[in-house]
């Protein structure tokens, strides 16, 4: 008996470690599978197929040439992102900044300065072609980057410093738009405020944009 007492320890002891060893494998099978079920979840569509589309700006900045940057999602109603926007579907990028009225000689009622919404540009596409001479994807300037994911990037390269009739100012409050329209008339935008001098977003333009 006492000559059996290791051998036998030393089974029990392979036992144990190929019933972890099957626990073990059972656990991360699951686990895969759950997290595999999560992913599927998240279907990706094509732009030409999603109604409605929600587009929602991330981050916008004035690169060092002066030129326009937005980061943007874009997804159905239940958060799934689209994939396949093109420069076409692209229908307007409004850029602009809150100032006052004798900046470009608005101003007819003495007092206190009034504030008011100042262009810097407004490229825009009308029934699917372009409409103006800065239309955006016509002019061949702007690009459009599809980063997965429902996310994108566009540059807008008018450099605002020379294109405006007023200064450019950093630390202003300041605005972007951006409209996305399909060829059957499908229509979202998004506008985002922030000051490009400290590059934080702000909430207080939107009342004065408004009025």
């Amino acid at each position: 008996m006492l000559s059996k007492g290791p051998k036998s320890s030393i089974c029990m002891s392979l036992m144990a470690l190929t019933l972890i060893g099957s626990f073990l494998t059972t656990a991360v099978a699951k686990e895969g599978k759950s997290r595999s079920a999560a992913t599927s979840g998240r279907i990706v569509k094509s732009v030409a197929t999603v109604d409605p589309i929600e587009v929602n700006i991330v981050s916008v900045a004035v690169d060092n040439g002066g030129s326009l940057l937005l980061e943007f999602n874009l997804n159905d109603r239940k958060g799934n992102p689209i994939k396949g926007l093109t420069r076409e579907e692209i229908s307007a990028v409004d850029f602009g900044r809150l100032g006052y009225e004798e900046e470009v000689g608005l101003r007819t009622v003495v007092g206190t300065p009034r504030k008011v919404w100042l262009s810097y540009y407004s490229k825009y596409r009308e029934n699917g072609a372009g409409a103006g001479s800065a239309a955006v994807a016509n002019d061949g300037k702007d690009s459009l980057t599809e980063n997965g994911d429902g996310r994108y990037t566009l540059k807008v390269n008018n450099p605002v410093r020379v294109l405006t009739k007023f200064s450019y100012l950093p630390a202003a409050e300041t605005g972007v738009r951006l409209g996305i329209k399909r060829n059957d008339g499908l229509t979202a935008s998004d506008t985002y405020y922030w000051r490009p001098a400290t590059g934080k977003r702000i909430d207080a333009a939107k009342k004065l944009a408004r009025q």
